[in-house]
């Protein structure tokens, strides 16, 4: 064989081989529960092969599924026992050559914080693994990171921007109510290079998504009753276009959809729908209320690949002209709206 083909044809495989090398990603993701970071990825239009996807949990159940969806992804077990140090994340079982990391998500429990939890803020034994995550972002340096939690008091919301601050941080309010069907108000914390003009503009309407709860009941849907007194008893009745937001104890007891004059839960892959996960993304699970459980704990996939769309691609941009912006996304409760009305007779 002549000496030239061969020179070329070496020349040419190892083009290739820098070409497949830069478009290599390693993630990490802490407190990853079913990896919807995962597939917001995979919505990025983002090879698989292309991927190394590092998770971080400790609930079997999340683990299952996740694996079952992406067997490809490497569990490293529980954050507390996690360090990175030249390239390498060292954990109690083993060792892992990872190299630079692109990406560094974390959705860190939020019980502590959210006004369904016990609201022990900071002092929640869950809550303070911020803390964790903090010190990993530290160690690792990655490019891009991604950190996201409900709504918060401002002074503790504060701690966690101060924190974060001398990363180039955005912080972001977003609804999923302007991707999907369900009302799912969250901060998010980032460094990726986002147009916040597309990120706060509403609505984000998709075929591949249901944006209002008819298109997902389409057959006999009449409201969703709010907060009853007691199993499936007392409470109102609302013709909503969108569904509150999916935790397991609401699920469970505080609304319930109103379809051919009864009323029921939401089963577990209508609560996929509204999170916009694939359908029986978490079936593995066994059942409903386990499923749930795993769904309410989960990301909205529609908003994290939007907001992580800018690590891989050019960021997108808004393009329309006339457009609404959501700089606050709160809504007046019932109560609210009546002490309003008592207000205006006095």
């Amino acid at each position: 064989m002549p000496f030239e083909f061969l020179k070329t044809n070496h020349f040419l495989y190892i083009k290739n081989i820098r070409l497949i090398m830069k478009n290599q990603y390693t993630i990490v993701s802490l407190f990853d529960g079913i990896s919807c970071g995962r597939e917001a990825i995979r919505q990025c239009k983002i090879a698989d092969k292309n991927i190394k996807y590092y998770a971080s949990e400790i609930d079997p159940v999340a683990i299952r599924v996740a694996q079952k969806r992406y067997p490809n992804i490497t569990q490293i077990g529980d954050v507390c026992n996690i360090s990175y140090k030249n390239g390498v994340i060292r954990t109690k079982s083993a060792n892992y050559n990872v190299g630079k990391v692109h990406l560094l998500l974390a959705g860190s429990p939020c019980q502590g914080f959210s006004s369904n939890g016990n609201r022990k803020l900071l002092q929640d034994e869950r809550s303070v693994l911020f803390f964790q995550f903090a010190r990993l972002l530290k160690e690792i340096q990655p490019t891009y990171f991604l950190l996201e939690n409900v709504r918060m008091p401002g002074d503790v919301e504060n701690v966690i921007t101060k924190r974060l601050c001398k990363y180039n941080t955005s912080l972001y309010r977003l609804n999923s109510r302007n991707w999907c069907a369900q009302n799912r108000d969250r901060l998010y914390w980032t460094n990726i290079p986002n147009d916040a003009r597309f990120l706060t503009t509403a609505p984000h309407r998709s075929k591949q998504y249901a944006f209002i709860v008819p298109d997902i009941i389409k057959d006999g849907y009449d409201g969703i009753y709010h907060r009853p007194h007691g199993y499936y008893k007392g409470g109102f009745k609302e013709k909503q276009e969108k569904a509150p937001c999916i935790t397991r104890c609401a699920w469970l007891s505080s609304f319930f959809v109103h379809q051919h004059g009864k009323r029921r839960k939401f089963t577990a892959d209508e609560c996929e729908e509204l999170q916009t996960l694939p359908h029986h993304y978490t079936y593995d699970a066994g059942s409903d209320s386990a499923r749930v459980s795993l769904i309410g704990n989960a990301w909205t996939v529609a908003v994290i690949r939007d907001l992580l769309y800018g690590a891989f691609h050019e960021p997108k941009k808004c393009s329309a002209k006339n457009v609404k912006m959501v700089t606050d996304t709160t809504k007046p409760t019932r109560k609210n709206k009546q002490r309003r009305k008592t207000k205006k007779t006095k």
